[in-house]
């Protein structure tokens, strides 16, 4: 982690806050993919640059992002519970 993210650990509440909003964020950005709105590429980089933004990368790590990342943009129908607990909608 870099000095930068390690100035202050954020609170319980203000990191599932962040981790919501994002995962709210990439649900929406799927979204936009299945209906032809945004391309895969697109959709995804715009998912891994706000997660990066909001210091969760450097929390849970790349290889859960991306898990959760890929779970959103399942198109297999089943209801599926990210890597972070919260359900797909």
């Amino acid at each position: 982690m870099t000095a930068a993210l390690r100035i202050a650990e954020p609170s319980s509440d203000a990191l599932y806050f962040a981790v919501e909003c994002w995962a709210q964020r990439t649900i929406a950005r799927a979204v936009l993919h299945f209906e032809g709105v945004l391309d895969l590429h697109t959709a995804v980089d715009g998912c891994w640059q706000a997660a990066e933004t909001a210091g969760l990368v450097a929390v849970f790590g790349p290889d859960e992002i991306q898990a959760a990342i890929a779970l959103a943009f399942d198109r297999s129908g089943a209801p599926a519970a990210d890597a972070f607990g919260a359900v797909r909608c």
